[in-house]
């Protein structure tokens, strides 16, 4: 219910009130289909960044890949995400838009949030052990990541290229695009944010990596 509640609000004070562009899209189809990866994105990070602690038992009494503990995390919010899709599909059949060829990439999409979410959550997850103020002070980065994404406004509205190129730095601005062009055939495949993204994505990956295993013999000490 949490991205169906937010889109009656987001309807209300960005669609009908500030009235921001869609680039034609019915309000709530374009912003549900904003929420549908970042839901999906903010609630595996949320999952993820809290899973050595909140395993801690687990850890001090068996062996278990602590790669395994936000992977699994991040894992369980796909059934958020296929419930929301539900809600998607009703969406687009209210407002007549049919599913084309675009859908194929869709798959990669959900894949790239996935990689993207355990990225940070492995270097967050690994933070939380040694500070856990970390777990509080993830969901106001969340909040205010999110409207620093194109969620509730569209790609479009940034006319330079060169600040297009820098805002695609976070790697979320392609996949939300990337959603929008797969489910609703919204403007054209936005290449190069994807390219930006997927390339971020990457280097948080390979970075989270190495430093949740730099501070993994120490999981179940602090934990």
């Amino acid at each position: 219910m949490q991205p169906v509640i937010q889109m009656a609000i987001f309807t209300i004070i960005f669609g009908r009130i500030a009235k921001l562009p869609t680039d034609g899209v019915p309000y709530p189809l374009f912003v549900f289909a904003g929420l549908l990866p970042w839901q999906f994105f903010a609630n595996s990070l949320n999952a993820g960044s809290d899973s050595l602690v909140g395993g801690s038992a687990i850890l001090k009494q068996v062996y278990i890949p602590r790669l395994a503990m936000p992977i699994s995390s991040i894992a369980s919010c796909l059934v958020d995400f296929i419930l929301a899709m539900a809600v998607m599909g009703a969406l687009m059949v209210w407002y007549g838009y049919p599913i084309t060829t675009n859908i194929l990439i869709f798959p990669l999409l959900v894949i790239l949030v996935a990689i993207g979410a355990l990225a940070l959550s492995l270097f967050l997850s690994a933070m939380n052990v040694q500070f856990r103020d970390v777990k509080h002070a993830t969901p106001f980065l969340i909040q205010v990541w999110m409207y620093a994404t194109p969620v509730v406004y569209p790609l479009s509205m940034i006319k330079d290229p060169m600040l297009v190129t820098l805002y695609s730095i976070n790697p979320m601005v392609g996949v939300v695009e990337g959603f929008r062009w797969s489910l609703l055939g919204h403007g054209e495949l936005p290449v190069q944010p994807l390219i930006i993204s997927t390339v971020m994505t990457l280097i948080l990956l390979v970075v989270g990596a190495i430093y949740f295993k730099n501070m993994e013999r120490t999981f179940a000490d602090v934990a």
